[in-house]
């Protein structure tokens, strides 16, 4: 049976560029727009947190029904797994925000302590000589370099901003901050829970 291409268009149409093109209508693509053209590292850094935070929030959703709900799991145990995915849950997502936050305010500072002195003025003038010996470069003007020069450090910060913004949250929130906190607090959040009736699988079934 020969492919019929039209229908296969209108599909792929249907069920990806409609979409696709709705969702980048929406206002808030649009505010994201307006703020990459202004700053995309934020953005980008910004997108890339979101995304990690979301994931981490609806996992724990997700983690938490599946621990009361796993016969596997001794009965009397159950609750204080589910506190534990429910601390460590909610740690990531406050853990990861804050320190986005509390980070972004100080990297400007990092990048000019640790990668400044790259593209101080007498750093410039060292790779401005060291290129107008290289043949064709001798009558390289000054503006012209110097403006190549802020692009490739604008670059720079950049990149460095969108790297250090997923190992603050990633790494340094959820593998030391969170592991560090969630113990102590499960035993506070399985108080809590005790007071809350928990309906099981048959409960479930015999209420609907």
């Amino acid at each position: 049976m020969p492919l019929n291409i039209g229908k296969i268009g209108t599909f792929v149409n249907n069920m990806v560029c409609k979409p696709l093109n709705a969702i980048g209508n929406m206002k808030i693509m649009n505010g994201l727009n307006k703020g990459y053209q202004s700053n995309n590292a934020k953005i980008i850094a910004g997108v890339s947190v979101a995304s990690i935070v979301l994931k981490d929030g609806l996992g724990c959703v997700m983690y938490v029904k599946q621990s009361l709900n796993n016969k596997k799991i001794p009965e009397e145990k159950r609750k204080f797994v589910a506190a534990l995915d429910l601390i460590n849950g909610i740690l990531m997502v406050g853990t990861q925000i804050g320190m986005f936050f509390l980070f972004n305010k100080c990297q400007d500072k990092l990048f000019k302590k640790y990668f400044g002195k790259y593209f101080s003025r007498s750093a410039r003038k060292g790779y401005m000589a060291r290129l107008k010996n290289i043949p064709g470069m001798e009558n390289l003007a000054g503006l012209d370099f110097h403006k190549g020069a802020d692009k490739y450090m604008g670059t720079v910060a950049s990149a460095f901003k969108q790297l250090t913004s997923l190992i603050v949250t990633s790494i340094i929130a959820k593998r030391i901050i969170v592991p560090f906190l969630s113990t102590p607090l499960a035993d506070s959040a399985k108080a809590w829970m005790d007071k809350k009736p928990v309906k099981n699988d048959e409960e479930c079934k015999a209420a609907a």
